[in-house]
């Protein structure tokens, strides 16, 4: 099945997708956290860090369980509307015990599993376990990581899909670990947003 008919086709966990009433920052007329004043200059990855409390190596006052690795992910599609870039990512997953660095979105992010499982832990939440054909939003500004739990034939613990909206002049997420991961963000994490031909390549 076609990933966009497959992602047409699952159902969300969460109430917050049942309309923006009830989701106030999901509409574009109301785009949440914005820490710079219009015209102002957008802030760097360190000024981003710089708003998450720390311990940046902890969530929830333990440090997560799990290998922390970047993964590749494709661009499926962008789409620029009103200076925001809607993105869809394929994420192809990492191994059963591995995980995302601690990090934030600055925005809410929606994720769907395609296969496998993946364990969310999340600053201020309990952990949740989320299997294929489910959907569920990442929480803006809020340190979390995602944990590979499933057992996949292809090795992976879990794919899923993403859409990201963003605002040109955000990242889609700031890693705030410590460690060989964060140094390496500029390379793979962080598009020139603030170019809007960066959204539609």
């Amino acid at each position: 099945m076609p990933v966009l008919a497959w992602l047409a086709a699952v159902p969300s966990r969460s109430p917050l997708f049942a309309s923006t009433s009830s989701c106030p920052e999901c509409d574009l007329s109301g785009l949440g956290f914005t820490p710079w004043a219009s015209g102002s200059k957008p802030f760097s990855l360190a000024e981003w860090r710089a708003l998450v409390p720390e311990p940046h190596d902890q969530i929830n006052g333990r440090v997560p369980p799990g290998i922390p690795i970047p993964t590749n992910s494709t661009r499926l599609s962008a789409q620029l509307v009103n200076d925001v870039c809607f993105v869809n990512w394929w994420i192809p997953g990492r191994p059963r015990g591995y995980r995302t660095p601690i990090h934030v979105h600055p925005r809410p992010q929606t994720v769907c599993v395609v296969s496998g499982a993946v364990m969310t832990i999340a600053d201020g939440m309990p952990d949740e376990l989320h299997t294929a054909g489910e959907c569920y939003l990442m929480p803006a500004m809020t340190k979390m990581v995602n944990l590979a739990v499933g057992n996949g034939s292809d090795g992976m613990g879990y794919t899923d899909f993403d859409t990201f909206r963003v605002p040109l002049g955000e990242p889609e997420w700031v890693v705030v670990e410590p460690g060989p991961i964060l140094a390496a963000q500029d390379l793979q994490f962080v598009r020139d947003w603030h170019n809007s031909s960066s959204c539609t390549m």
